[in-house]
């Protein structure tokens, strides 16, 4: 739910906090999309070099880190330097490529064989009854006139808990021994 709120929230971030016109919000989002080319190349690397696992808790904390890392960097500078902001849209970008692309790797591996259809079912259920959690969150954040980095912030949260979640697993080794 994390990565799938990352958009809508901030669009909303960057056009009523950072005063970004449509033109520049544009431009922050073909930056990241061009972060997000760079990211699977980035997971393709680190999965080689370790495990689908480690590169999937490894894309959480890259995105943790630049979500809520930037999200405070972008708001200190001056209206001159905004354009610093598509720097951050590279590191978003990177941590999304880099979490999609070993994301469904890491879920197809895991999966046992013979139960792949309900596994997938279940997968892409979960994902998006929950979709509204973070946007929601944002949302009642602004209501209640907390400052909307903070709620940029609850998106990395979301990040934090996927990725206790994924540290809670047994090591990759049994994970690929239990699916056979």
């Amino acid at each position: 739910p994390a990565a799938t709120a990352i958009n809508s929230v901030v669009i909303t971030f960057l056009v009523t906090t950072l005063e970004f016109s449509a033109t520049q919000t544009g431009i922050f989002f073909i930056t990241t999309l061009v972060g997000a080319v760079i990211g699977t190349k980035i997971s393709t690397f680190v999965t080689l070099k370790s495990n689908p696992k480690t590169s999937y808790e490894c894309s959480m904390i890259f995105l943790l880190v630049n979500i809520v890392g930037g999200v405070f960097v972008v708001v200190e500078l001056p209206s001159e330097f905004k354009e610093l902001s598509y720097a951050w849209a590279t590191l978003v970008g990177m941590g999304i490529g880099w979490y999609y692309a070993i994301g469904d790797l890491f879920f197809s591996m895991c999966v046992p064989m013979g139960q792949e259809a309900e596994f997938s079912g279940l997968f892409m259920y979960c994902g998006q009854i929950l979709a509204w959690l973070i946007p929601l969150l944002f949302s009642m954040m602004v209501q209640y006139n907390i400052h909307q980095k903070y709620g940029v912030v609850a998106v990395g949260v979301g990040f934090a808990i996927a990725l206790g979640c994924i540290m809670l697993a047994v090591p990759w080794e049994e994970i690929v021994e239990q699916t056979k």
